[in-house]
């Protein structure tokens, strides 16, 4: 089971609490938006790596880059870019669709793209 908190107190900052991590979210910390589109890169980010150990493709570094857009009338997001970059690293083309859709086993990429279209890219 997965379990989040947030305190507020009137203000516009948002005190979260996950497990035994607290952050700030609001004034002087990312908003609600980011917060979930930062969960989508760690999730998918997850995934990626492990594909990568497993097939043992060596890099120093991997990024996962997301840009949302909200919808025109505000109250959802209307598309997600996600881009993935191997730093010093290198992967075959079947390496690249292969960790695509192994990065598509992430549960909060499943949940938003029953309602969002996410699409993915390896840069």
């Amino acid at each position: 089971m997965y379990s989040a908190m947030i305190k507020n107190s009137g203000n516009f900052q948002y005190h979260a609490e996950v497990k035994s991590y607290k952050f700030l979210m609001g004034q002087d910390g990312g908003n609600p938006i980011d917060v979930l589109v930062a969960s989508l890169c760690a999730c998918i980010g997850h995934h990626a790596r492990d594909f990568l150990v497993e097939q043992k493709i060596v890099f120093s570094t991997l990024i996962v880059r997301a840009d949302a857009s909200l919808a025109a009338d505000k109250l959802s997001l209307s598309h997600i870019s996600v881009k993935f970059e191997l730093v010093d690293g290198q992967a075959t083309d079947a390496q690249k669709k292969d960790l695509l859709r192994q990065a598509e086993l992430c549960p909060i990429y499943n949940t938003i793209n029953k309602s969002t279209e996410i699409e993915l890219s390896i840069h």
